[in-house]
């Protein structure tokens, strides 16, 4: 990663940071913030977790991977499958490193970017890119919506991807809708039974 590029995501997570801290001083930052998300995040993905681990980064900081399992791609070169999602902090043996307001991966739909933190540890995932995040909108329940993020709460997909489609750039996924997912109807055991008299 170019030294500009790198300096130009930390200013955006600073900034987040910036607003997160306005944020518990009452000031609404939500527009900001997801502004900021969709005008500068690389990768937008509905997204679940199936692994996290704990390394030492060849800074000798402590990360925590993620392996992610990638539903749906609203925007970027990732595909359907697994990517790795690392954020800084993390636990080994006796030492914790925790960062403050950090964003944690979460079953949802993730913002983020292609970083290179903890360049000495990589997973084998089906994406190349590592992704660093900016934003998550979490469900709920863990698995669908209800999901928050932005200070809004989406209800169903049908919301969550209204909502998602009014920003630029995004690729929404085929109809979810029950219709779809029904199975075609089988035939019943009269059917067979008159086939076999006849």
């Amino acid at each position: 990663m170019s030294a500009i590029k790198l300096l130009k995501h930390l200013f955006i997570v600073l900034f987040l940071l910036t607003l997160f801290g306005q944020s518990l001083k009452g000031q609404p930052i939500e527009s900001e913030l997801e502004k900021v998300c969709f005008d500068e995040a690389e990768f937008i993905f509905e997204g679940s977790v199936l692994q996290k681990e704990f390394f030492r980064g060849s800074d000798g900081g402590i990360y925590t991977s993620y392996v992610m399992d990638i539903k749906h791609v609203y925007r970027g070169a990732i595909k359907p499958g697994t990517v790795e999602v690392v954020i800084p902090g993390g636990t080994i043996g006796n030492e914790i490193n925790e960062i403050s307001n950090q964003v944690e991966p979460q079953n949802g739909v993730l913002f983020g970017y292609s970083g290179h933190t903890g360049q000495s540890y990589s997973r084998k995932v089906d994406n190349d890119p590592r992704i660093s995040l900016y934003h998550v909108i979490g469900f709920s329940d863990g698995f669908s919506p209800p999901a928050a993020g932005f200070g809004m709460k989406f209800n169903s997909w049908d919301e969550l991807d209204s909502w998602i489609s009014n920003h630029k750039n995004v690729v929404l996924p085929p109809t979810r809708s029950k219709a779809q997912t029904i199975e075609p109807k089988k035939k019943s055991c009269k059917y067979f039974l008159r086939r076999r008299k006849n």
